[in-house]
């Protein structure tokens, strides 16, 4: 995702404007992984999804809720 993040046109265009309702930081969890950019506004940690993840993304996390019929046999 970190690669994504480099090449994203919205996230560019996002860190050139200084009026931002995202608070993002380049964030990462040992110093060799890379970096990914997180908004850290209300100290709540939301790494910045590009464009070409947010489907998969979003069909992952939805389908926690709703795990289909085979999980309830």
């Amino acid at each position: 995702m970190a690669n994504a993040q480099a090449s994203d046109e919205e996230l560019q265009a996002l860190l050139s404007k200084n009026e931002l309702s995202l608070l993002l930081k380049p964030l990462s969890t040992d110093p060799t992984s890379s970096k990914l950019y997180c908004d850290i506004r209300n100290d709540i940690v939301r790494p910045y999804v590009p464009a070409s993840f947010r489907k998969t993304v979003f069909q992952s996390l939805h389908n926690l809720s709703h795990p289909g019929i085979r999980a309830t046999k």
